[in-house]
């Protein structure tokens, strides 16, 4: 679980973000990489031993990977930040006690058959990323992939743990951001071939994620960025 900073978690094909009091379950054994935002990182990593893994028995330990940010998951998170810095006698009952409530908080995010994600889903989540500069509305993907809008919001949050909407703006902002460090594009070109409306709106949405700006961001990586143009702060 996250107390401060970011970083971005692949398995496979797949790129999660995870922010600031956001938390992640992995299945033991699981391959993955992680990249660490440039601010830095402080949270805190909970190992489940296989006998208490059994013993729970739960939608969550049945998943390969979990990642949550529901307003009570952050909530227990800031208490768990709080408990670890002060470590007041007793905080170790404190810290189980608010560890079982954050593991009951991600099994509502975990159905029972969420080990083996429907055919529809898929397609979906795929579509979503090769389109993810390009405007997508739930009612496209919906024909898409088959299901009524309904049904495919609440199941792709049940199980990516965010909106499609939020999953997009994800997708943009690591599109973005791949971008800035690897060519020498202006932010303006950088927001629109991302996705975004312009400048302004890719400054806006990166700084949310990440904590920083474009502009920063690329100037922590290279000490002579290319002069920008449109607008948007820096």
């Amino acid at each position: 679980m996250i107390f401060q900073g970011w970083h971005d978690e692949r398995l496979g094909r797949h790129l999660h973000r995870c922010d600031p009091l956001s938390v992640t379950y992995k299945r033991g054994g699981i391959d993955h990489s992680n990249q660490i935002g440039c601010d830095g990182l402080h949270g805190v990593f909970v190992e489940l031993s296989s006998d208490a893994v059994a013993e729970l028995e739960s939608p969550t330990t049945r998943r390969d990977f979990l990642l949550i940010g529901s307003p009570r998951s952050r909530r227990l998170v800031r208490y768990i930040a709080g408990e670890s810095a002060l470590q007041k006698p007793g905080f170790e009952l404190a810290l189980a006690s608010l560890l079982a409530e954050l593991l009951a908080e991600m099994s509502r995010f975990a159905t029972p058959h969420s080990f083996g994600r429907p055919p529809w889903l898929e397609r979906a989540r795929e579509y979503v990323e090769a389109h993810s500069s390009m405007r997508i509305t739930l009612a496209e993907l919906a024909r898409h992939s088959g299901v009524h809008p309904v049904h495919l919001a609440q199941t792709f949050r049940s199980r990516y743990g965010m909106s499609v909407g939020a999953y997009v703006r994800r997708l943009r902002v690591e599109r973005a951001r791949q971008q800035l460090a690897t060519d020498r594009s202006t932010i303006s070109q950088v927001a629109l071939a991302a996705g975004f409306t312009d400048q302004s709106h890719l400054t806006r949405v990166f700084r949310m994620h990440t904590g920083t700006t474009p502009a920063r961001f690329r100037r922590a990586l290279h000490p002579n960025p290319v002069q920008d143009g449109g607008s948007g702060r820096r």
